[in-house]
């Protein structure tokens, strides 16, 4: 990780702050168009992957993007640099992929992940993986210029996640009140005709 330092952080955005710009400019409207990015809530987001790019591609991009108009990062520079190597994040698919996580917050108790694990299957959900949550946050942000996280670290099926001063970082969490969560699709019984 960096040094924190002045110049890895947004201007006017302390570590503790969401960023925040006041208007979408142009780059973050083609990528929200390119990668179909949707923000249905406050604390959710889905986007398309399209067809013959990976997630690293977009990553890139919207750094590039970011580093452009705040000079700062939107994603920590060494975390990015392993996730090239990530095969969750560099693998692009012969068709497109589509990523939608929403975040929750246990009002009540901070939870080891096995635990939160068990509470979202028994609502017909799970915990979003790393790559897409990491994604999500970086979708999120293109489009409204805002921690999807709101200054939490917030727990996937592998590492938390969290933003800071270098942008986002990944910690290890014992226990986390923060989750991202996918909800699985209804299952489609077959129709079976009586004839």
């Amino acid at each position: 990780m960096h040094d924190r330092d002045e110049q890895n952080r947004f201007p006017g955005h302390p570590a503790n702050e969401s960023l925040s710009v006041p208007e979408r400019p142009a780059t973050f409207k083609d990528l929200i168009d390119q990668f179909s990015i949707h923000t249905p809530s406050r604390r959710s987001v889905s986007m398309v992957i399209p067809a013959g790019l990976s997630g690293f591609d977009f990553l890139v991009t919207a750094q590039g993007a970011v580093r452009d108009l705040c000079g700062a990062h939107l994603i920590d520079p060494d975390l990015l640099q392993e996730w090239r190597m990530w095969n969750g994040f560099a693998e692009s698919s012969a068709l497109p992929r589509t990523i939608a996580v929403q975040i929750e917050i246990d009002p009540l108790h901070a939870r080891r992940r096995d635990e939160h694990a068990l509470l979202l299957c028994a609502r017909g959900c799970t915990l979003a993986s790393y790559e897409d949550t990491a994604l999500a946050f970086a979708a999120f942000w293109i489009a409204k210029g805002s921690d999807l996280f709101a200054k939490t670290a917030v727990q996937t099926t592998y590492k938390g996640l969290q933003l800071n001063d270098e942008g986002l970082v990944d910690i290890d969490l014992y226990r986390a009140r923060s989750v991202a969560v996918v909800r699985r699709s209804p299952r489609i019984e077959p129709f079976l005709s009586p004839n």
